[in-house]
């Protein structure tokens, strides 16, 4: 297997929100080495998420990363990958014991990482860790989330709605993925069905037009339902089985807008220029709102005291209907362009 002295490796874990935000730093080495970067992350759903991406060159997966790596299959597979490459820097951007106690069963030797405690946006400490940056530029700051044309035109074939104005709801995150009442304690992004009923409802009143697509993974099916239950509407649908990873990032160009909360598809429609209503929390939209294009993006975070706004910690469920649908008109573009910059 040939060597690339040149090129560096990076490790990063966590979710769909956290490799988008990585994708800035993926684009920063490989302007500087001249090669892109290899991957090492957690999950495979990276592989769609960063597919036609020029910034990533080989993704490799360390799952069970607590498992001790003798008998953890996918650090011995991975050690056997990376037998016969080197590189020029390895990053190690997800430390902790979990993580960094395969790096000598690997045999790598991650640089120091510099740890500030400014309060600065994810995407640029990543830069500021592997050493790109200092203070971050606008553009160094764009997401590098990419689709093809071909992608696209099979969802155009696959399902009619694509052709016409549609909208995108998000309600879920990755605590309703799992079964389990969604308004537990430990799901601090959940928002209650009664508002999203309200906002789900407004939208089909405000834009008679549009479909209104309720998107999440398979496993949301469920949870969705609960939520429109109450409303009759063909306008308003359950797209829960409709919309892989791949499909859901071509849909994104061509949406008029997304309404969600923090999580990870909100990063790709925003890093694919879908105008977009965020409702921020426990997560603060300083540290970790989505990187974009350039366009629309309405982020609302609500504070429980004056302290907790200090600590940065919103609290989502502050939040109001009437403060999602009076930004409705402001913020969706049934006119927008799919942005040519992103697709292939």
């Amino acid at each position: 297997m040939p060597t690339h002295p040149s090129k560096s490796l990076i490790t990063r874990f966590g979710g769909i929100g956290d490799i988008v935000l990585l994708t800035p730093t993926l684009k920063a080495l490989t302007e500087r080495d001249g090669i892109a970067p290899d991957l090492i992350t957690g999950a495979g759903w990276v592989y769609p998420t960063l597919k036609s991406c020029p910034y990533v060159s080989d993704i490799y997966l360390l799952d069970k990363r607590g498992l001790p790596r003798i008998i953890n299959s996918s650090s011995r597979k991975l050690k056997k990958d990376l037998a016969d490459k080197t590189y020029k820097a390895v990053y190690n951007l997800h430390q902790e014991p979990r993580t960094s106690r395969h790096f000598d069963f690997l045999d790598l030797t991650p640089l120091l990482e510099y740890h500030g405690n400014s309060i600065e946006h994810e995407s640029s400490r990543r830069l500021r860790e592997a050493g790109l940056a200092a203070e971050s530029r606008y553009e160094d700051l764009q997401p590098q989330i990419f689709t093809t044309q071909d992608d696209i035109n099979k969802l155009l074939a696959k399902d009619p709605v694509y052709s016409s104005p549609f909208i995108l709801v998000q309600p879920g995150n990755k605590k309703t993925m799992v079964r389990g009442d969604s308004s537990r304690t430990s799901n601090a992004k959940f928002w209650s069905n009664q508002k999203w009923q309200q906002v789900i409802t407004a939208l089909a009143s405000e834009f008679p037009e549009a479909a209104i697509l309720v998107i999440g993974s398979p496993s949301e099916s469920d949870y969705i339902n609960e939520i429109l239950g109450p409303i009759q509407s063909s306008q308003i649908r359950n797209y829960s089985n409709e919309l892989d990873l791949i499909e859901l990032k071509a849909a994104c160009t061509l949406a008029a807008g997304m309404v969600t909360v923090d999580t990870g598809p909100a990063h790709i429609a925003a890093a694919l220029g879908c105008p977009m209503i965020e409702l921020f929390g426990p997560c603060n939209s300083i540290t970790h709102s989505p990187l974009n294009l350039g366009q629309r993006i309405e982020m609302i975070s609500r504070f429980e005291s004056p302290e907790h706004e200090r600590r940065l910690s919103p609290a989502i469920g502050l939040i109001t209907p009437a403060e999602v649908i009076e930004n409705f008109h402001s913020t969706f573009d049934f006119n927008r362009t799919p942005p040519t910059s992103r697709i292939s």
